[in-house]
């Protein structure tokens, strides 16, 4: 693995536990290993991406209290989905970065909540409001600014190209 990704994905989840339910006072908070699967399929494709959104979904779920699986197949699901359209769009912007993020949080969301509540539809249009709309704009949001804040910190430039992620002095 190189050390870009590992520590991407040991601040995510550094972030994701002490950060996160920190910001979240009136529901939603941002997904941060939700962002490193996105960004790792949108890079890698559909499957590197699915199997990298196992991976993180597994370790996802050894973190929290939920059903043994369930961010394991969301995660999953969206690294499949995110990776489809490696080739079809342009990276490089930050209003395309935050509508991935935001169709990745609502796909996550929208699956672990079908899954956990077993397919409650009844019920979706509060857990979308209170849920998923909060945790689309906190996880669309921030995630891209940790990205330009590290730019600036280290004086690098991080640029999405076709096939990697490049780090530019």
């Amino acid at each position: 693995m190189k050390p870009l990704l590992v520590l991407g994905i040991i601040l995510a989840v550094l972030f994701e536990t002490t950060i996160g339910p920190r910001l979240s006072p009136v529901g939603g908070r941002p997904l941060f290993l939700l962002s490193v699967v996105v960004y790792f399929a949108w890079m890698r494709g559909v499957v590197p991406g699915t199997l990298f959104g196992l991976a993180i979904g597994l370790l996802a779920d050894l973190m929290s209290l939920n059903a043994p699986g369930l961010r394991m197949f969301s995660m999953c699901l969206v690294g499949a989905a995110v990776g489809n359209i490696t080739g079809s769009i342009y990276k490089d912007r930050l209003v395309v970065q935050w509508l991935v993020l935001a169709f990745a949080v609502w796909l996550n969301q929208t699956a672990v909540f079908l899954v956990g509540t077993g397919l409650d539809l009844f019920a979706y249009p509060a857990w979308f409001l209170r849920e998923i709309v909060p945790s689309a704009i906190w996880t669309a949001l921030l995630c891209p600014l940790v990205i330009v804040m590290w730019e600036h910190l280290t004086g690098r430039e991080v640029l999405f190209d076709a096939e990697r992620v490049v780090v530019r002095r």
